[in-house]
């Protein structure tokens, strides 16, 4: 879940809302106490959407806000106190400050004027911190399930080349995985073959696929994308047209090779020095859920 996708799905809230007849800008900004062109620079993304806005925008639009339930309703005057003691109780300086400043998208300075009062929360800060430290924030109850978050990706078939811009790019609800809580879902759908012929279980067409970009694992990513495993494979087969595919993982030879398991058709395996290696083909994501959806 990345700071650009929380912003996105609250924004989109609010223009749903208030698209609804009886709710309208003006009614929004007498909400929020501020100038009509306010909400224009929040849903156009100008403007940084408060912790107190999505409160008050909670009582004018009586809708919860994305992947949190509103469970008390602290008063305005007591809002930024109580959001920066919660976050300043949960905040560790010294192991936390650099990670909360990537998902944030900003600098440690920014981090450290949040954890002293100096700065009141954004929504979007809030909730990745929230996220981050297991939390609950004052007045909201975080969904189990990240709305907001994961979004359908690429659609997987061997053999069929795609252009880069055909990604379905919608949200997709699903728990966070509980060994990578902070890495970035992707949701791939299986569209063509490359893994129905795997036994035990097939994984056909239809079937999402689950799984953390490679970029979010720390440590030793050769440790977790073991043999056996199963990955998110671009390759490029023509000048800007890729082939998007799930393969199984054998170390061999001082290398990867990268292989489709499938019924009929048998496409050739992918040879890889190294999951580094930024040439044509890339491992792009681990696969860590098979989901068959009836």
């Amino acid at each position: 879940m990345s700071a650009s996708d929380v912003d996105m799905a609250y924004r989109d809230w609010l223009k749903q809302c208030l698209s609804r007849p009886g709710y309208d800008n003006s009614g929004l900004a007498a909400a929020w106490g501020l100038e009509r062109t306010a909400v224009s620079k929040v849903l156009s993304g100008v403007r940084r959407l408060l912790v107190i806005n999505v409160f008050q925008a909670y009582d004018y639009l009586g809708e919860h806000p994305p992947g949190v339930t509103v469970v008390s309703r602290p008063p305005d005057s007591d809002i930024d106190l109580l959001y920066s003691r919660w976050f300043a109780d949960n905040f560790n300086r010294k192991g936390e400050k650099a990670e909360l400043a990537r998902l944030w998208g900003t600098d440690r300075a920014t981090v450290s004027k949040a954890a002293s009062g100096r700065r009141p929360l954004t929504i979007v800060e809030a909730l990745l911190a929230a996220r981050m430290f297991r939390s609950n924030p004052p007045g909201l109850e975080l969904d189990r399930m990240q709305a907001s978050g994961p979004r359908l990706a690429e659609k997987l078939a061997a053999g069929i080349a795609r252009s880069a811009d055909t990604r379905e790019d919608s949200p997709y609800l699903i728990e966070p995985d509980p060994d990578y809580p902070h890495a970035d879902l992707r949701v791939y759908r299986v569209d063509g073959p490359c893994m129905d012929g795997r036994k035990p279980r097939p994984i056909v067409p239809g079937d999402l696929v689950a799984a953390i970009l490679l970029k979010d694992i720390k440590g030793s990513k050769k440790a977790a994308v073991a043999d056996g495993s199963l990955v998110i494979v671009r390759s490029e087969l023509a000048p800007k047209m890729y082939e998007w595919t799930l393969r199984s993982v054998k170390w061999e030879d001082g290398g990867i090779t990268l292989s489709c398991e499938t019924a009929k058709k048998k496409f050739p395996p992918l040879r890889l020095e190294s999951l580094s290696e930024s040439g044509p083909v890339r491992v792009i994501a681990l696969a860590r859920r098979v989901i068959s959806e009836i």
